[in-house]
């Protein structure tokens, strides 16, 4: 038996509230470890910005790019 639309609309607004609290308490760690955490702003940005670059060097063909990024 399938879901009538009022179910799938009540499932989905649950699933839309736990998502919405768990994201606003992702943002709030993020948050409290940006004020707390010495540096992690700049090592942060310095993992994504090597990150896109070993990506690049892998997509131009060197395939050694993704194992020195580990």
């Amino acid at each position: 038996m399938g879901l009538s639309n009022s179910q799938y609309d009540s499932i989905i607004r649950t699933y839309e509230a736990v998502r919405d609290k768990n994201r606003r308490s992702l943002l709030e760690r993020i948050d409290y470890v940006n004020a707390h955490v010495t540096g992690f702003q700049e090592l942060e940005a310095t993992v994504g910005l090597i990150s896109v670059q070993h990506g690049k060097q892998y997509l131009l063909g060197d395939e050694n790019a993704l194992i020195t990024l580990k």
